[in-house]
């Protein structure tokens, strides 16, 4: 198979909605993974933390499994469409792009009866544990335009999708993790041996990283190599550009 060469990305081809109905619209067995991970990482830790949930595009797997034992989330996002995805949501805009199912799951794996009542619950939470949706740049330093420190920052992937080589991202990793307080936590999802996902039409590149190439640059970042814990779980589907998903944690420097 040859794999065609891509050009950085230019994002104002990127639907928002189309994205969501694409990629979310179902709890694929991927999906339920990315959940699994985020719903069993988030139970790890203590309570009433600060969590940033950087790059989180139209997506609200962060918000709606960090809200049962956050204290703060705040979503930031580059594009300006994918911060109105989330704003519409939290406001309660009827046309806005229904989570409920992706809620079901969550509370499922979470052991709690997924019951219209439970589910409007975590609604309800989520939509007031978001402070804020806010724009945020991975190759801008410091990537926030008020930069403070966080207990826990997410990042799904995101940082493969934004940079054309191993070597700028590795720059934005460590501006990325600079965010983070020390001893505090990076839950990450990377794609596996990818370069490419569609989104209708429009193909967008993904640089080719595998869990050798996060290793290598953990330290430079912040984190501390022993903390580092990975998982990978294998694509879900047959056309998918790319080989899985990697799920990391690990712990910055203190």
């Amino acid at each position: 198979m040859t794999i065609p060469t891509i050009t950085p990305n230019n994002y104002n081809d990127f639907d928002p909605r189309r994205y969501l109905e694409e990629y979310y619209a179902t709890v694929v067995p991927e999906n339920r993974e990315l959940l699994r991970f985020l719903v069993e990482s988030f139970e790890s830790l203590p309570p009433d933390l600060d969590v940033l949930d950087f790059g989180g595009g139209p997506c609200l797997y962060t918000a709606l499994t960090a809200a049962r034992t956050a204290g703060t989330i705040i979503h930031a996002e580059y594009l300006t469409g994918n911060r109105h995805e989330v704003d519409s949501w939290q406001r309660a805009v009827p046309a806005a792009f229904d989570w409920s199912e992706t809620i079901h799951a969550i509370l499922e794996l979470e052991r709690i009866e997924p019951t219209t009542a439970a589910i409007a619950a975590r609604v309800a939470r989520s939509r007031t544990a978001i402070m804020s949706v806010i724009a945020c740049d991975a190759h801008a330093d410091p990537p926030l335009a008020a930069p403070h420190l966080f207990d826990v920052l997410v990042t799904n992937l995101c940082l493969e999708a934004v940079a054309v080589n191993i070597l700028e991202w590795r720059a934005i990793l460590k501006r990325v993790v600079g965010l983070i307080k020390p001893g505090g936590t990076l839950l990450m999802t990377m794609v596996n041996s990818g370069y490419a996902y569609p989104v209708g039409d429009t193909l967008f590149g993904v640089l080719t990283l595998c869990e050798d190439d996060f290793r290598a640059a953990a330290r430079d970042a912040g984190l501390d190599e022993a903390s580092i814990h990975v998982r990978l779980t294998p694509a879900d589907h047959p056309v998918h550009r790319y080989d899985g998903l990697l799920f990391i944690r690990a712990t910055t420097s203190r």
